[in-house]
């Protein structure tokens, strides 16, 4: 029995995703950019559980690594998730380019400065996915946030990540929202 997993990166940083039974993990797509997709194509009668981790770039998956996805929360500098994902959603809409080049937590974009600090992404994961219903994901929040102050953006933080999920076979869904 074939199904298909497709996942649609629709968040403002890049991600990796693995699919885990019983905590081994089976399949896993890294560095999947925002605005991307992909679809994996399975053919087990098996159980499921899904995991999306903000890249950091140096924290990808690996299926020989069965521990690699059980992290319980990312640690990403502000430096290393701006140059891997080339550029940072505002709220509201609007989006800067900003150079990988961060010195000291400060970049230069155009005539605005953006003031970075550490943040923390966690991840988010669904359970119990069965594989031959066959599922759609996507991927949402990640847009780094934060305010004005004169000709400086003060970055607050990131929207967590948000999973949207829908089976194909009982049209269930639902709606997963990684800790802040």
């Amino acid at each position: 029995m074939t199904s298909h997993f497709h996942i649609v990166n629709d968040s403002g940083v890049p991600v990796h995703v693995a699919l885990s039974t019983a905590g081994v993990v089976q399949y896993c797509k890294n560095d999947v950019a925002p605005k991307t997709d992909f679809t994996w194509t399975l053919n087990d009668a098996i159980w499921h559980d899904l995991t999306v981790i903000p890249s950091n770039g140096q924290n990808k998956i690996n299926v020989r690594d069965n521990n690699a996805w059980k992290i319980a929360e990312i640690v990403v500098g502000s430096a290393g998730v701006l140059a891997a994902a080339g550029a940072a959603p505002f709220t509201g809409g609007a989006s800067l380019a900003i150079a990988a080049a961060a010195i000291g937590g400060v970049v230069a974009v155009g005539t605005t400065v953006v003031s970075l600090t550490n943040f923390f992404l966690h991840p988010a994961a669904i359970s119990n996915l069965y594989a031959p219903d066959g599922y759609d994901v996507d991927i949402q929040g990640g847009n780094l946030v934060g305010h004005m102050n004169g000709g400086e953006f003060i970055a607050t933080g990131f929207n967590p990540i948000v999973l949207q999920w829908r089976n194909h076979s009982t049209k269930s869904h639902g709606t997963v929202t990684a800790p802040k």
